[in-house]
């Protein structure tokens, strides 16, 4: 009889397996670009799972499967709060390419969303039937690396590519995807099947419904992708062996320091992103000293109407922007140019004379608050150079 249920969910699990691959590969070649046909292609088979397929446990404990499920969503915002961190401590912040129109929301879940929940259905299912009751580690890992190529972006591989940019894509995409998969399986294998979803799903929430993402380098990013993961594994691993030893309530320091750290990685995230009125900013050169000196975080006040920008005075120190980068300087004139246009005239404290460029309202992005003296110089150690022309900005 248990070897009639085991060919029974080994059956299941290849005949999803081969399913997803077809579908996968249908979605990677373009045949499909209509949202409703995705829709149509994928929840069919979801809705088969849910009804139909024979029910599986995982590894996991019953006690255990409810704190895993809200860990795994602590521990993925943390990751996105640092790496928003990373991003405007470090390097700089950017506008997602995605649609943020109602409609355009919509699409993007029709395309993305069900893809994701079917990739993760089929790897809780074959990774507990195989894995589960077994030490399986070559199948496991098999599984894993099957399943990330079915999620990797094939379409990111040209034939123009040499070999520092092979190098960088491997850095940038491959490794981290692959390291992904194999997190998604632990959680698999230690939690229900609703938790490499909910990771799946945070992981959707910030990359794709957020309109302003880091803007790191391919370094950085595969630092990040690659430990990340690892880390994550290892502390779901420990935290379930504990669970197998020693069976123990969750105290209530422990929801305490849980939902402080959950509350303090979303606003912070927040706060990086500009929800707040004030947001940080890394100074890197000395114009403006002494009273600001490059390595200080300035915290900077968002100017979002016209009523704030008419409320600016000589002496306000001010930021903007001019050719992609973000300037600090005090106004010392304000003046109207050919057009009839009002317009700011700036001077950094410590340079010899004004900027060359007027400052016009469009260009400000807020005006000067505090300066937390050095917090900000480790960053400057290791910020990336860039390519940019400062010959119009005097600092």
């Amino acid at each position: 009889m248990r070897y009639i249920v085991d060919k029974k969910y080994k059956l299941t699990g290849i005949i999803m397996m081969l399913v997803y691959l077809l579908l996968s590969a249908v979605c990677e070649a373009g045949l499909i670009k209509d949202s409703r046909f995705m829709l149509i292609l994928w929840l069919p088979g979801i809705f088969a799972y849910i009804r139909l397929a024979p029910k599986i446990n995982s590894k996991g404990r019953i006690g255990y499967l409810d704190k895993i499920n809200f860990e795994v969503l602590i521990m993925t915002i943390a990751y996105y709060a640092l790496r928003y961190l990373i991003g405007i401590l470090i390097f700089n912040l950017g506008r997602s390419p995605y649609a943020f129109t109602p409609t355009g929301i919509l699409y993007n879940i029709a395309d993305v969303v069900p893809q994701l929940v079917a990739g993760q259905l089929v790897r809780y299912h074959l990774i507990n039937t195989y894995c589960s009751r077994r030490n399986n580690e070559p199948v496991f890992y098999s599984l894993s690396f099957i399943l990330a190529a079915c999620e990797f972006n094939w379409n990111l591989i040209k034939t123009s590519m040499d070999l520092i940019d092979l190098t960088q894509l491997f850095a940038r995409e491959v490794l981290p995807n692959l390291c992904e998969s194999i997190h998604l399986s632990f959680l698999a294998l230690y939690g229900s099947v609703s938790t490499p979803v909910i990771y799946i799903m945070t992981t959707f929430a910030f990359e794709w419904l957020i309109p302003i993402l880091p803007d790191l380098n391919w370094f950085c990013e595969g630092i990040l992708g690659t430990i990340a993961p690892v880390i994550m594994i290892s502390y779901i691993t420990t935290r379930y062996n504990r669970k197998r030893h020693r069976e123990k309530v969750k105290s209530i320091k422990e929801q305490i320091e849980t939902t402080f750290v959950l509350t303090f990685s979303v606003l912070l995230i927040w706060f990086v992103v500009g929800v707040f009125p004030i947001y940080p900013s890394v100074v890197a050169t000395g114009s403006m000293e002494p009273l600001i000196y490059p390595g200080d975080i300035i915290l900077i006040r968002q100017i979002r109407d016209p009523d704030e920008i008419n409320k600016l005075e000589v002496g306000d120190v001010i930021q903007f922007a001019q050719d992609n980068i973000l300037i600090t300087h005090r106004i010392i004139g304000i003046e109207q140019d050919d057009d009839g246009r009002m317009a700011f005239r700036t001077k950094g404290d410590n340079n010899s004379t004004h900027d060359l460029r007027l400052v016009y309202p469009e260009d400000i992005k807020g005006s000067l608050v505090r300066v937390i003296p050095k917090l900000g110089y480790p960053t400057l150690l290791i910020k990336e150079r860039k390519n940019i022309s400062y010959d119009d900005i005097e600092f």
